[in-house]
């Protein structure tokens, strides 16, 4: 007995009228109309190039190439069509068409964090030891000024919690990678680095420091990650800043970034963000002092702000250079690094964090040395 009745010639043909008719209604309506307003899909897409007609690249279809590619990315549905796509893949297969890896437990991963966790991305033993030997001269440098400086290691989630990998991916880390060789040789140069894998693992209550639908630390995480640098930065008799925070569930509670692999799926019904501890916080400001740091950082450094924790712990004057390119901060906005006198700014500080992520710790410490002309080739 079949389930639904088998349909007749007639009617299939009107059903798939229908479909069809739909389908061109809706790709029409908003074209013209706008509507109905689908938002935007999630991710970073390459510029596409001018596309400038010549002779040459109309004979080999570079030109008609190009053209489809544009116009398939400036349509208006195009948004709903991949969306569509996308959903269909996740309900039926469980399947993700993005980077994001569909894990264990309700558990999405940024697949980029992957290759960094098993040791795919390896560097040679000499590149690092030339970027250790770089960052113990601007240790050394800014010590003889009176500026502490602290490299610190933000937490990757695929090392923090591998047992909730899919299947098809390996749940042990690589036997070398870049991180522990860089923690090898630091130590062995007495650099001073802390890294949050393994104080956030000392601390078994890893589903509180990361967000099942985000890849970044929770706001718990950032939290315990910002008292604990102001605790290790304070080598003053002076006391800075500090801040107590109580832990308490809040649904609702979230920050930049808790969902960003939910949204970066792009697909209609994203998977829901699980509860979280989201802390009460309290700062100390009296007869404390703000210190004036600066943050050389990755997008870790995004959910502290998004928490305001620099504004509320540190001086107005503090500053974010993102992956040493661009800075931020109220006294001169958001303007090119190589437009500022690095060794100016920097001395000025109370003290220096260079935060950084393992699956970017390739590109680490993001040509600092290098500017500060304090590679072995600029000596």
């Amino acid at each position: 007995m079949y389930l639904f009745p088998v349909l007749s010639a007639g009617r299939l043909y009107t059903v798939c009228f229908l479909v069809v008719f739909g389908f061109f209604a809706f790709v029409s309506l908003q074209h013209v109309l706008g509507w109905p307003e689908v938002d935007g899909v999630n991710g970073v897409e390459k510029p596409v190039e001018e596309n400038l007609w010549s002779w040459d690249r109309w004979s080999n279809s570079q030109f008609q190439d190009q053209f489809s590619a544009e116009y398939k990315r400036n349509l208006v549905a195009r948004p709903a069509f991949i969306r569509t796509h996308n959903q269909i893949f996740y309900s039926i297969y469980g399947e993700s068409k993005t980077y994001v890896v569909i894990g264990k437990n309700d558990q999405l991963f940024a697949y980029n964090y992957f290759p960094a966790f098993r040791g795919f991305d390896l560097q040679t033993e000499e590149t690092w030891k030339a970027k250790v030997d770089g960052l113990k001269r601007l240790q050394d440098s800014l010590e003889s000024h009176g500026v502490p400086l602290l490299i610190a290691i933000a937490p990757n989630k695929v090392r923090l919690m591998p047992e909730n990998l899919p299947d098809e991916l390996k749940k042990v880390p690589g036997e070398t990678t870049n991180l522990s060789r860089f923690l090898s040789l630091a130590e062995e140069a007495e650099l001073r680095v802390f890294d949050f894998n393994a104080y956030f693992a000392s601390r078994n209550e890893v589903d509180k420091l990361t967000r099942n639908t985000g890849t970044h630390w929770s706001a718990y995480g950032a939290t315990l990650a910002m008292d604990t640098l102001l605790r290790l930065l304070n080598t003053s008799d002076a006391p800075w800043t500090s801040l107590r925070f109580e832990r308490g569930f809040f649904a609702d509670s979230l920050v930049d970034g808790d969902t960003e692999l939910a949204d970066h799926l792009n697909i209609w019904f994203s998977p829901p963000t699980l509860r979280a501890t989201v802390p009460k916080i309290q700062y100390d400001t009296l007869n404390a002092v703000k210190p004036d740091v600066l943050f050389v950082a990755d997008s870790y450094f995004w959910t502290i702000n998004s928490l305001k924790l620099n504004h509320n712990t540190l001086s107005r004057n503090h500053s974010l250079w993102y992956y040493n390119s661009t800075n931020f901060d109220s006294r001169h906005g958001e303007i090119a690094v190589d437009s500022l006198d690095r060794w100016t700014e920097i001395l000025r500080r109370d003290a220096v964090v260079i935060l950084a992520t393992e699956s970017n710790l390739v590109d680490f410490p993001f040509g600092l040395v290098e500017d500060l002309k304090l590679n072995v080739q600029s000596e």
